[in-house]
């Protein structure tokens, strides 16, 4: 999220002068150069900007993809232009790669955000259009800068205001449902198809849907006339508080332990040749499949209530497309930590988010995109990971968010989570772990100390295939070569922990050191260790596999 930390002040000397003839933009939001209901070109310059803060918007429609170093500039419509499409441009006209953003309200606190656009075909440069329908006497914020996130990238150029012409999207028909264009004033739908219905930027669509606790409702729509346009979807709950945002053309509500009048909004996002289009609704209600799975650690469904984990392996959780998670973790200064979920892409596509801050959390809840994130695993595959540095120069807490992004087989999924770096952990992860015979990885972890006079320190694997013995040992040396189905990781003179131990009914292998026996004289303070667990798979391969590796230096 944009840092406002400063006082604001303007990018340049010109824009001290702000006027419709010298505006050039304000750094800063709230000193908006004001255009007030010109038409026609205005200059912009934003070197020595900074990034600002955006306007607190509660409207998903805003998507801007990281705009950075940008200005600000308002403008109010008259009543003369009431009903037409307005035009924000810098198309041809800039020396950069642009990025504009609209927004509704002169208050940059309250103003609501309405679209943006990054690149326009047929403007040279990268450089960007935005058409919106106006309301007359409404004043409108105009945000301008650079796209990318990276930063330090300035520019100027002239941004061009025009008059398009009334949109005939304003003088469409409404459909029989109409008005129903806020949340409270949803109208009632019932399971079934409901033709024939129309959108457009300035006319979204909200439906509300009676649903019973432990029942789920999908909602399926096609823009039926092809001129392009695309629709996206909210749901709200009973009380008309934002659950999700989709930008397919279908979106699930899982009333979970709670019946009521659930919420689900249609709306134009002004991509397409024209801001209005013609659309079929499906809505589909049945018994939510993923009714009563919830994981141990629930109720995590938001930044608020996000459960603080430490290192080591979490087998056995559970999210679905309408059930987020969300854990916290704290990491040392100089630390790296590494977040894994391990999952089956095929059931449900999963994806990993990590977020610097509490602010940043909850700026994205219910979305599905990488904004504010530090890190994001959002492949089509099997398992995300996330790993970050923390080089702040003191302890960090980081939010982390666990969401299904889209159905496959079922629209829920268990996975296993796996934090190494986190606070309190004993130990660095090193080398690679296969896939064994039950599908997961083998991942060592230690708890305990890791002052050799306390003798307090055991092995923990997770994801050995259950029920299985393995051997744990350890040596000064760290190597990666191919053993058996899996990377010996530990090298030199290595050292076997006896006797075996056997893995539980969950995967799981613990081993408690005793200090006693004759491998207990090689760990001593100062000694830096590997340790690694050999175990038996018969289902596959060589027979055998082996875990990550783990240094621990003892004190």
């Amino acid at each position: 999220m944009k840092r406002l930390s400063r006082l604001a002040a303007v990018c340049t000397a010109l824009s001290l002068l702000s006027t419709s003839v010298l505006a050039q933009g304000a750094d800063d939001c709230s000193l908006a150069d004001d255009l007030m209901s010109n038409l026609g070109s205005f200059p912009f310059d934003t070197n020595n900007c900074s990034d600002t803060m955006a306007p607190a918007t509660s409207s998903p429609e805003q998507q801007c993809f990281s705009l950075t170093e940008d200005v600000w500039f308002r403008w109010t419509a008259t009543m003369a232009l009431d009903g037409h499409i307005v035009r924000f441009d810098t198309c041809n006209t800039a020396n950069y790669d642009t990025e504009i953003a609209i927004w509704e309200g002169g208050n940059c606190g309250t103003a609501i955000g309405l679209g943006c656009n990054d690149d326009t075909t047929g403007c040279a440069g990268l450089t960007s259009q935005i058409d919106w329908t106006v309301t007359g006497g409404t004043t409108y914020l105009i945000q301008l800068g650079y796209w990318s996130n990276a930063g330090g990238v300035f520019g100027s150029g002239t941004m061009q205001i025009s008059d398009q012409g009334l949109d005939p999207c304003v003088a469409g028909t409404d459909d029989s449902l109409e008005e129903n264009d806020t949340c409270g004033a949803a109208t009632t739908v019932a399971a079934g198809p409901q033709p024939g219905l129309f959108v457009s930027t300035s006319d979204p669509d909200f439906y509300s849907i009676a649903m019973n606790a432990g029942e789920i409702a999908t909602v399926t729509i096609v823009e039926t006339t092809g001129n392009g346009s695309d629709l996206d979807l909210n749901s709200y709950d009973p009380g008309c508080a934002l659950i999700a945002n989709s930008v397919s053309d279908t979106i699930s509500i899982s009333s979970g332990n709670t019946a009521g009048n659930y919420v689900v909004e249609v709306y134009h996002d002004g991509f397409g040749t024209s801001n209005c289009t013609d659309y079929d609704m499906d809505v589909a209600i049945g018994p939510d499949p993923c009714f009563g799975m919830d994981d141990v650690f629930e109720e995590n469904d938001d930044c608020a209530s996000a459960v603080a984990m430490g290192e080591g392996m979490n087998p056995g959780l559970f999210v679905s497309t309408t059930d987020e998670d969300y854990y916290t973790v704290t990491v040392a200064d100089g630390d790296t930590l590494i977040i894994d979920i391990l999952f089956t892409d095929a059931v449900a596509d999963t994806d990993l988010f990590l977020y610097p801050d509490f602010a940043s959390c909850q700026a994205q809840e219910g979305l599905a995109n990488c904004d504010l994130t530090l890190a994001c695993g959002f492949s089509v595959s099997d398992n995300e990971q996330v790993m970050w540095t923390n080089n702040s120069g003191g302890p960090q807490t980081y939010w982390v968010k666990v969401r299904v992004f889209a159905p496959g087989s079922s629209s829920c999924l268990n996975y296993d989570l796996n934090i190494t770096g986190a606070d309190g952990g004993l130990g660095t992860n090193y080398c690679a772990a296969n896939n064994n015979s039950a599908g997961t990885m083998a991942l060592i972890r230690a708890e305990g100390s890791d002052v050799a006079a306390n003798q307090d320190l055991t092995l923990i694997t997770d994801g050995v295939v259950p029920g299985v013995p393995g051997l744990y040992f350890f040596g000064p040396n760290q190597i990666q070569v191919v053993f058996g189905n899996g990377f010996r990781c530990v090298g030199g003179s290595t050292t076997r922990i006896q006797p075996p131990a056997f893995a539980d009914g969950m995967g799981t292998t613990t081993r408690m050191l005793n200090f006693a026996a004759p491998y207990g004289g090689n760990i001593t303070s100062g000694a830096c260790l590997n340790f690694q667990l050999w175990y038996r798979d018969n289902m596959v391969g060589a027979g055998f596999n082996l875990s990550n590796g783990l240094k621990i230096q003892f004190n």
